[in-house]
């Protein structure tokens, strides 16, 4: 199988008319003897007159030297329709954050909130605004959070990443800074969890505060933010540890924010895990291919290559 697989990669040789081709069958092929040389010669010829079913016919012949050492007769070579003209699927994606409503709102059984890693301040007003329908646990540590868990029917981990007080304009060491405080902090409490069985029907939430650029938003002395490295660290812990089911909220901070968690919450379980809220909105983040033809001609094109492995003859879609 070796030897056939290489040599039938040959034929590209005399594929120089500018279409593709598919082998769909041969006749039979002939193994004299085991090379032993680096390189072989080949030899190819078309048949003039195809079977039925197939665009070129070819014979090829494999030799050392001037031994003979693998035959095929009949290769069979079928044109591949050119869907240039058709619908052609994107190779570019972008990055799009859609609306999508909450579906559910209170209608979940109640739920137990362990709140952690979270401002002092942002814990009072979680208290003043959590519904009936929530118990909400604060801890001040992960050997509290450990507590909690064991003790309490948690239904939802909160854990808030904490940023710079009184940083108006980041640099490089306050943001390498804060992110080794929170990913040193956030590593511990992983490991806490891991421990004490977190995923069976619980669900672990990564709370940022404007960490993500969406439509609308305004550029600042405070942008970007370290925060948002929390979104790749989120998405990757949501593939590691999928009985977690870690969602990444995006709050724009302030009571409103605080209340859109608690909607989110509070409602049906859902399969969105990339959330933010912006003036009153719910928007889900969705990789999406570029539709070419709706967002206009913007200087960009794609290039294809005529012939495999020939860079002379590269044309323009």
């Amino acid at each position: 199988p070796a030897i056939l697989d290489a040599a039938t990669h040959a034929y590209a040789a005399i594929g120089d008319d500018g279409h593709s081709y598919l082998p769909v069958r041969y006749g039979w092929f002939r193994l004299f003897k085991k090379p032993r040389a680096q390189a072989l010669r080949i030899l190819l010829r078309t048949d003039p007159v195809c079977p039925d079913g197939v665009d070129i016919s070819i014979d090829l012949l494999a030799l050392e030297g001037d031994q003979p050492v693998f035959e095929l007769r009949g290769l069979g070579l079928r044109r591949i329709a050119d869907g240039a003209g058709g619908a052609r699927p994107s190779l570019v994606h972008q990055l799009r954050w859609l609306r999508r409503s909450l579906i559910g709102q209170n209608a979940a059984e109640d739920r137990g909130i362990l709140v952690a890693h979270c401002d002092p301040a942002y814990s009072a007003a979680l208290a003043g605004l959590a519904p009936e329908s929530c118990a909400v646990t604060f801890a001040a540590d992960t050997q509290s959070a450990a507590t909690s868990l064991r003790d309490g029917q948690v239904t939802d981990v909160c854990w808030f990443w904490s940023g710079s007080p009184g940083e108006t304009k980041p640099s490089v060491s306050s943001l390498r800074a804060e992110c080794e405080r929170n990913y040193r902090d956030l590593v511990e409490f992983l490991a806490m969890l891991g421990r004490e069985g977190f995923g069976r029907n619980q669900r672990l939430w990564l709370v940022t505060e404007q960490a993500q650029w969406l439509p609308g938003d305004e550029r600042g002395p405070d942008r970007p933010s370290a925060a948002a490295t929390l979104w790749g660290f989120g998405h990757s812990l949501l593939n590691e540890y999928p009985a977690y089911r870690s969602t990444m909220i995006d709050l724009p901070g302030g009571e409103p924010g605080l209340r859109h968690l608690f909607e989110e919450l509070g409602a049906r379980a859902t399969s969105e895990f990339q959330v933010a809220y912006r003036e009153g909105h719910r928007r889900v983040r969705r990789l999406l291919p570029l539709d070419r033809a709706a967002s206009g001609r913007d200087g960009s094109f794609e290039l294809a290559i005529k012939e495999n492995g020939q860079f002379s003859d590269i044309k323009v879609i």
